[in-house]
């Protein structure tokens, strides 16, 4: 799984302001926006790879946190069609750029 699986989903939630790793410095993006990461780890067994656990972390930045929340939510709705699972939700403030920030971790096995 990649990006290009996943971006369109949550841009189903957020057009325009879901971003891979990063919102680029020449953009200009007010809040919210999203930032899409993930990695594979890959299992093996004797007679070679079994299967891949992609690990999405999707980050929602607001100016308030029930906003960032409610993005959250329906992020989580969106990719829900991939069979996510392990799901993991946390929120914190950021100081320096004084936004909300909601946070959604989950894997899917393939």
């Amino acid at each position: 799984m990649i990006e290009a699986d996943i971006i369109p989903l949550l841009k189903s939630v957020l057009p325009d302001k879901v971003f891979s790793y990063v919102v680029p410095q020449t953009k200009k993006v007010a809040a919210p926006w999203c930032i899409l990461s993930l990695y594979d780890v890959h299992s093996d067994v004797v007679s070679g790879q079994a299967e891949t656990m992609t690990n999405i972390h999707i980050s929602v930045f607001s100016n308030t946190m029930e906003e960032a929340r409610a993005i959250r939510q329906d992020m989580r709705q969106a990719i829900s069609v991939l069979g996510i699972s392990a799901i993991t939700e946390r929120q914190s403030y950021e100081t320096d750029t004084k936004l909300f920030h909601a946070i959604l971790e989950c894997q899917v096995w393939q």
